[in-house]
This record gives C-alpha cells, structure tokens and sequence, in this order.
C-alpha cells in the first residue's frame, strides 16, 4: 500500500501561502506603525525643544528697564546677541530666527523635514528703554512716540 503524506496535498500548500500572506501583511502593519510612533515621537520632542527655546529667547532678549531694577519680560532687545546654547538647542537641531540675532541659527530650512515654526508679535527696541518712556507708552500718552516697535520674531527647529 503507498500512502502518500498530507506534506504534498494541494489544500495543505494553498493554506500555507494563505498564512505566509497573512504573517507578511501583519509584519508590515507593526512596521509601519512602529515607524508611525517614531515620528511622532521626534515631532513631540522637537516641539516642546522649539517651545522651550523661544521661551528662553524672550528671557535672555528680555528688554532692560532703566533707572528701574526690572526688565520687561515679552520684550525683545534687539541689540542683545545670544548663542544657540543660551536659548537651550543642542547641536543636532537647525535653527533660523527672525528679527532677533542667535548666532548659530543661521541655517535655512528648504530641504529640512518636520520644521516647527513659532511666531510671535512681540514689542521690540534696539537697547535699553526709560522707565519714563515705558511709562508714556503704556499710558498711550498723547504727542508721545512709542520707542517700543511691534516686531515679528520668528523661530524655526528642525533635526539635521
């Protein structure tokens, strides 16, 4: 009696291709979501990274009040010059700011991916501002010009 083994039956390969396919399709679901979470895993990293670093700018730029022991935080002095470290960037991350001098964020952004980008209308000034003067402007007193100038600074964050 030759008795063949279910090895070689037709239903026995058909179901064995049917599960190869099914194990192919599932590997490369988990692949895509896991690089799906990668990315945005960097994306929420790199955005509170932009965050913090714009926050840190307004602090270091922050105006300087004189003839007063405060300065005016939400204010840029656009004289001040601050590095990429003072504003907390490592140096794997590009940077680009506007209307505000950061020495090594110079780097421009055609080809990058996943750039954040905060923008904020901040008042500005070139220097230091006079209590008086302060005060005058933020009386709105009349036949008075405002030495604080509405300025958009503009950061821009991305990995290399």
């Amino acid at each position: 009696m030759n008795v063949k083994g279910q090895l070689f039956a037709l239903d026995f390969m058909i179901a064995m291709i049917i599960v190869m396919l099914g194990l192919g399709v599932l590997f490369n679901y988990v692949e895509i979501n896991s690089h799906t979470l990668k990315e945005m895993s960097l994306n929420n990293e790199l955005e509170i990274q932009a965050n913090t670093a714009f926050t840190k700018l307004m602090q270091e730029a922050s105006c300087t009040v004189t003839n007063s022991t405060s300065t005016l935080f939400g204010c840029i002095d656009a004289s001040k010059r601050l590095t990429k470290k003072q504003i907390g960037l490592s140096s794997e991350i590009n940077c680009f700011v506007e209307n505000a001098t950061v020495t090594g964020c110079t780097a421009n952004a055609t080809n990058a991916n996943n750039v954040i980008v905060i923008s904020r209308n901040l008042p500005s000034i070139a220097g230091n501002i006079e209590k008086a003067d302060l005060e005058k402007c933020m009386k709105k007193e009349p036949g008075f010009t405002c030495p604080l100038e509405n300025t958009k600074i503009t950061l821009k964050v991305w990995f290399e």
